[in-house]
């Protein structure tokens, strides 16, 4: 079964102009993302020029150099898409070589230029701007999502097939008659061009579905006025490492933190200065802490810390620090002498203990104490043998 030129073009424009129009609604579904949109017009301007070469040849010579125009023009969209949606757009940039290119070609056909040439610097242009665009997304794989890499090999073979037409193009201008040529590539690149707007549009619809996944699975799990784990967050992750360290015969530690008259600071100065206090404390805390000791905010002033593998007196120490820088970060907030200071209470994960929940309670027991000793200070479960460690006022 065999199928004409005219029919292979057909059947291509319909796929890239419904592909587009499935693109125009992710574009509309997805935040008016700016990838779904250009990729939207890329695929429809490449419908535009199918439709061109297939039924406009006959009707007048401007058509098909036309379409090497808006072939360009797609594929320069197809990477702006690429690089919007990889946050590594420069428009600017982009535009600049876009007005070359397009006034390059458009100057070789004032000249007069022979068809043949500007055919040539086309491929090259397009298959040099599909093979960027899979390049950027190879990149881009630190973000894990799983259309990533079928997108960038659909790219990538788009940018490959193009290549061979300009390989084709080439061969027919330089080497004798005779010599045997792709003859078979103009029927391939409208069967590769459909599995190409097929499936970059699903492709990227289905990244930006996982991207908008990720970012609310996100937003559920993340305080959002300081960008620490929220209390659900919290106390799953401590849970996990609870767990771990069950099973080693590990120490862990709890810290229960509460800031010192927070509800005057936020009466005397404002919830604005009250925000950055609690902001200043979520910058301050991962800089006395170790890269897997576990910090969230539980709500409102409160916020709590997990040691793994730590015992009291290490835990102690650790909470003193954070105590001293935060005291010290939190003098002068916005321009104002807030003189905010931290009270902190410590407990150790006895044996047995399963949930973050029971150990939360003597800590936040030890934290009571602390308050009413004074606050700006640390005090112990008394479960475990009592140390004095604050120096400090209230």
């Amino acid at each position: 079964m065999t199928f004409d030129f005219a029919t292979l073009a057909a059947a291509g424009g319909l796929v890239a102009l419904v592909s587009g129009l499935l693109l125009v609604f992710a574009w509309m579904q997805f935040d008016h993302s700016h990838a779904a949109m250009r990729l939207s017009l890329s695929h429809l301007l490449g419908a535009g020029a199918i439709f061109l070469l297939a039924f406009g040849s006959h009707q007048h010579p401007m058509f098909p150099l036309l379409a090497q125009l808006l072939f360009v023009s797609a594929a320069f969209l197809a990477l702006s898409s690429i690089l919007s949606f990889e946050n590594r757009d420069r428009p600017w940039a982009l535009c600049v070589a876009g007005i070359l290119s397009l006034g390059g070609l458009v100057l070789l056909i004032a000249l007069g230029s022979h068809a043949d040439l500007i055919r040539l610097l086309q491929l090259a242009i397009v298959a040099s701007l599909f093979f960027i665009s899979a390049t950027v997304l190879w990149q881009g794989r630190h973000e894990t999502l799983a259309a990533r890499l079928p997108l960038a090999a659909v790219m990538f073979l788009h940018g490959l097939m193009t290549s061979v037409g300009l390989v084709e193009q080439l061969f027919r201008e330089s080497l004798p008659s005779g010599v045997p040529t792709f003859s078979h590539w103009y029927g391939l690149i409208h069967i590769e061009s459909m599995i190409y707007f097929i499936g970059t549009a699903l492709f990227l619809v289905a990244m930006l579905k996982e991207r908008s996944e990720a970012r609310h699975k996100i937003a559920s799990l993340t305080d959002p006025l300081t960008g620490l784990s929220n209390r659900r967050a919290f106390f799953y992750a401590c849970e996990r490492m609870l767990e771990r360290c069950s099973r080693s015969g590990a120490p862990c530690t709890l810290l229960a933190i509460d800031l010192d008259r927070f509800k005057t600071i936020n009466d005397t100065f404002g919830h604005g200065v009250g925000d950055s206090v609690l902001r200043v404390l979520a910058e301050v805390a991962p800089q006395q802490l170790r890269s897997f000791d576990i910090l969230g905010r539980l709500g409102g002033e409160e916020f709590a810390v997990l040691l793994p593998r730590t015992h009291i007196r290490e835990a102690s120490q650790i909470a003193n620090r954070l105590r001293e820088a935060f005291s010290s970060a939190a003098n002068r907030v916005d321009d104002h002498e807030v003189r905010a200071t931290l009270s902190i209470g410590a407990a150790v994960i006895l044996a047995g203990e399963t949930t973050i929940s029971e150990a939360l309670e003597r800590a936040d027991a030890a934290l009571y104490r602390a308050k009413l000793n004074g606050r700006d200070r640390v005090e112990v479960d008394p479960g475990i043998r009592r140390i004095n460690l604050a120096t400090g006022s209230g």
